[in-house]
């Protein structure tokens, strides 16, 4: 398990620190097998003399779908969380608390029943009128089958880990500031110059575009492509006036003008008889989709399509082949398809690939003889002094725009050494000269100071954090009993 969470790093989220009270209201997601020896059949790890529940395995679980549900706007899939690992995640997550509360209690930090009891009823979830519930809360617990007894738990749990926290908490001291204002807002005196290239002067022959895509020709790929059987159905209805009225009143605030205003009914007329008449057709479309699958009627028609097309293909990505789906609106009515085919990306030819080789490798060679001009050039190079800049410092400078300035100076402050040299931003090169360092700004620190404390307070609480866990690891023993999805 240990090598895992070492291996798997990236999946273990520490800013993700998701309520219990997300639990309540979120529907339960099945997964996973478990060892059934001994009392194992109801935890899935165990930390110390302490035991991972399923349920709070569960719970985590839960917490992270939803997290990222919201995240995706209500369009996250079991698939999705396998492919984030979330059941790893949940795993590592449970445990890395586990490690936590065993030591609170050797540290004999505990929660009061009236500890629980204060974080409770300030819950909002379960107030009415601002108070405290206790109908609600019993109804919200029971809609998801938790018991008062199970959620108290995890409450304690919170109050214990917060606890935990804020005794370990650590400040920004005056140094630490210090030393990042200085990181942030140093301030580089520079002299600058800049060579400017016309890409499209440079010239390519048959042979290097070649050799350059024979170089790389994996990195061109056709696009994945659909071969279809289809049938259109147009919208050949006939609507009158006061129907149309009848429609448009039912749906007006669908129609919205410039200024956020309902459109009216003239105004909207024709964009509301489009919609009137789709929704007449839905239910013929409908129709024929049955009468495609029995078989009764055949498609009329052929199409390949590609995400190089208008086509709406997140209606047929994830269908099945030779199954028929469902209509959807396509070209002001409605398509049934059935896929016969799925085309995957495959290398292009030299000859499909020739235009897109071409461009980049015009781009490769124009930075190849943009850089040995910056590179000549800065042998002799002296600049032209324009003072001192910081980090955020906003202007523009003879061929550099401001926002082009200001991706150079992005990485100048990134670089680790070298008071001299040359830096591409599109097709210019910045030759620079760091002349003089100020690492102190005053007017920025104060501007920032607040800032600056909670940033380094984060990054200290944040190595802390880490360090303990890597200790605990060591000081509890861990078994683990989840047998998820590539979990070593």
């Amino acid at each position: 398990m240990i090598n895992w969470m070492q291996k798997h790093k990236k999946y273990l989220i520490p800013t993700i620190w998701v309520s219990t009270i997300a639990f309540v209201g979120a529907g339960f997601v099945g997964w996973g097998q478990f060892d059934m020896n001994r009392d194992r059949s109801t935890s899935v790890a165990k930390v110390g003399d302490m035991t991972v529940s399923y349920q709070e395995f569960q719970q985590k679980y839960n917490n992270l779908y939803n997290y990222y549900n919201n995240i995706l706007e209500g369009k996250m899939t079991q698939e999705e969380a396998d492919k984030l690992h979330l059941d790893q995640v949940a795993l590592v997550t449970a445990i890395r608390e586990a490690m936590k509360l065993n030591y609170a209690k050797d540290l004999g930090i505990g929660a009061s029943d009236e500890d629980i009891l204060k974080h409770l009823i300030g819950l909002p979830e379960f107030q009415r009128d601002g108070k405290f519930d206790k109908d609600l809360y019993i109804s919200s617990l029971q809609r998801v089958g938790m018991k008062p007894a199970d959620f108290e738990k995890s409450l304690k749990n919170n109050v214990i880990l917060n606890k935990l926290d804020s005794a370990l908490d650590l400040t920004a001291s005056k140094k630490d500031i210090d030393a990042l204002s200085a990181a942030f807002f140093m301030q580089d005196r520079l002299s600058l110059g800049v060579i400017k290239m016309d890409f499209s002067d440079i010239n390519a022959t048959s042979d290097e575009i070649k050799k350059f895509w024979e170089d790389t020709k994996d990195d061109y790929k056709t696009v994945t492509s659909y071969e279809l059987e289809t049938l259109f159905i147009s919208p050949d209805v006939t609507i009158d006036s006061a129907a149309l009225m009848d429609f448009w009143e039912k749906h007006k605030t669908s129609y919205i003008d410039s200024n956020d205003k309902v459109k009216e009914f003239e105004a909207a007329k024709e964009e509301a008889a489009k919609d009137f008449k789709l929704e007449l057709t839905k239910t013929t479309a409908l129709k024929k989709y049955l009468a495609l699958k029995k078989g009764e009627i055949s498609t009329n028609d052929k199409l390949t399509v590609s995400q190089n097309d208008e086509f709406p293909l997140d209606e047929i990505q994830h269908q099945k082949v030779g199954e028929f789906i469902k209509p959807f609106e396509y070209k002001d009515g409605y398509l049934i398809v059935k896929i016969d085919k799925v085309n995957p990306p495959k290398t292009m030819t030299f000859e499909q690939a020739q235009s897109q080789v071409k461009e980049i490798f015009k781009g490769v060679k124009a930075k190849d003889e943009l850089e040995k001009l910056a590179k000549k050039d800065l042998e002799n190079f002296s600049g032209e002094d324009i003072g001192y800049v910081s980090r955020d410092t906003r202007m523009s400078y003879k061929d550099l725009n401001e926002n082009e300035f200001s991706q150079f100076l992005s990485q100048l402050f990134d670089r680790s050494s070298s008071n001299k040299g040359y830096i591409i931003v599109g097709n210019k090169a910045v030759l620079y000269d760091i002349t003089d360092q100020k690492l102190d700004n005053p007017e920025k620190e104060e501007q920032f100071k607040t800032v600056l404390s909670q940033e380094v307070a984060n990054i200290k609480n944040t190595e802390l954090e880490q360090d303990l866990l890597n200790s605990l690891e060591k000081r509890y023993k861990i078994e683990q009993y989840y047998k998820g999805n590539n979990i070593e």
